[in-house]
């Protein structure tokens, strides 16, 4: 039997936040099963008046307390990716969680990022916040 668990983080930026699902989608983890709070791309960013995102992030199955934290980086303007996977994925998960600044969209795929520079470094696009699983 397949053990599954939720790796969630929180991102400043909706362009993490989507990098981050396209980095998990071609990693292979069905798109179903990766959530983006609010999703622009669902055409329902505007909809937090509403309580919207209050409901989805309960509906990830994520403890009482982390979901709390969840729905308030949310209501702070912040951007919120939960994504259920086999305990097997978790590690490659969380690594892609943390750094999202190695991946940009490039003609539909996900590559790492190459500095133009040499001597430059990539740099980070926000920091996530992983508050729990």
């Amino acid at each position: 039997m397949l053990q599954e668990r939720n790796v969630t983080a929180v991102y400043d930026s909706f362009e993490s936040a989507d990098l981050v699902r396209a980095a998990l989608q071609d990693e292979g983890i069905d798109i179903a099963r990766v959530h983006v709070v609010p999703d622009r791309v669902a055409g329902i960013d505007d909809a937090a008046d509403l309580g919207l995102y209050d409901n989805v992030i309960e509906d990830l199955g994520l403890p009482d307390a982390d979901a709390r934290a969840y729905q308030d980086a949310v209501r702070r303007g912040d951007f919120v990716v939960s994504a259920t996977v086999d305990s097997s994925h978790v590690p490659r998960v969380e690594e892609i969680m943390r750094a999202p600044e190695t991946y940009e969209r490039a003609a539909g795929a996900v590559d790492p990022v190459v500095p133009t520079d040499p001597g430059l470094e990539a740099r980070p696009l926000d920091p996530p916040m992983p508050v729990g699983r």
